[in-house]
């Protein structure tokens, strides 16, 4: 290389060298900047100092966000922490704008069917307005879904399903089985009670203040006919009976009874059904002993007529006594006070 070659070159170098050094000088930095071109927001971009462009922080203004960063994949991640959010704050919270939901209150009608599954429903008040159907072969006795019938509250016939010739069971409770009703097992009458190492009574309590014929009240009907057009009784016709059993160690047998009769012809004018009533009772022998009552008599067909010794009674008018004192006579009272002796002639 020549020497004019040379200088040129040199010089070249020291003014580029030059302007390097005049770009640095006076701490002026680069002519490019840095801004926040963004609509809406906050910008990060704070401003530049020299060669410095400053960034402003990301900072998590509540517990309810994090900011990390994932200096592995020179990320900045901002998350939602759940824990610390508040579900009572978040605005529109009692709006009713959530139709997977039903309200707790009750206020939101059902538009679909309820399918709990196999769960249950349990601690339930009373039950209005039930359409129980289509229950005669799914809630029969061990069913799959067999319903517990003691937890049906206000039962009205009118309003419920038709349980006639139906099979269902009551829990441990209460049968109905082949047009039976029965407590205890299954039923083998039209009503069968039953229980096993307690009483089985029937209670029927009525209080009242205001009327002295209020009480609990058993009523029989009996009629000839069908149930669509009754007719009247006739003579002889069983009105009603009690039949009391017992068992002897081999089975139950009929022990005592009381039965009532229809004693001649009813008459539609006064309303008059003629009655008789027969109570009877067993001996030690197994014979029968009656009791028959007709109208105003008593007539005893086995046996005989046991009075317990007693003291002169208070007279009634109209009404004649029949009693033995202490004295082993019989007397006779008759309604305006005056004892006989009955002797034996």
């Amino acid at each position: 290389m020549d020497i004019k070659t040379f200088v040129e070159e040199t010089q070249r170098q020291l003014n580029s060298i030059e302007r390097r050094l005049n770009s640095l000088s006076g701490g002026a930095g680069q002519a490019n900047t840095a801004s926040n071109i963004g609509v809406g927001g906050v910008g990060l971009y704070q401003q530049k100092v020299g060669v410095d462009l400053q960034f402003r922080n990301i900072n998590a203004a509540s517990a309810r966000i994090s900011v990390a960063l994932d200096a592995g994949n020179n990320e900045v991640d901002i998350d939602i922490v759940q824990a610390q959010i508040d579900h009572g704050s978040i605005g529109g919270l009692g709006d009713d704008d959530h139709a997977q939901y039903l309200l707790v209150d009750g206020t939101r009608a059902m538009v679909g069917n309820l399918d709990l599954g196999a769960n249950q429903i349990i601690n339930v008040g009373n039950i209005d307005g039930v359409d129980i159907s289509n229950h005669s072969a799914r809630h029969e006795l061990a069913g799959a879904d067999q319903i517990d019938h003691n937890n049906l509250l206000n039962y009205v016939a009118a309003e419920h399903y038709d349980w006639t010739n139906e099979t269902h069971d009551f829990s441990t409770n209460g049968n109905i089985q082949a047009n039976r009703i029965g407590l205890g097992t299954f039923p083998t009458q039209l009503i069968d009670m039953q229980s096993e190492s307690v009483l089985c009574p029937i209670y029927m309590t009525t209080i009242s203040s205001s009327n002295q014929w209020h009480s609990p009240q058993i009523l029989t009907r009996r009629a000839r006919g069908t149930i669509g057009s009754v007719s009247a009784v006739q003579n002889a016709d069983l009105l009603c009976r009690q039949d009391i059993f017992a068992h002897d160690g081999s089975d139950y047998i009929l022990s005592a009874y009381l039965r009532w009769f229809a004693d001649g012809a009813p008459t539609d004018v006064g309303d008059i059904v003629p009655s008789k009533a027969i109570l009877s009772v067993q001996n030690a022998a197994g014979a029968p002993k009656d009791a028959i009552f007709y109208g105003h008599s008593l007539y005893l067909t086995h046996g005989v007529l046991a009075l317990r010794e007693t003291t002169t009674p208070t007279a009634v008018a109209d009404v004649g006594r029949l009693y033995t004192k202490a004295d082993n006579l019989l007397y006779f009272q008759s309604g305006d006070g005056v004892e006989h002796t009955i002797a034996y002639v």
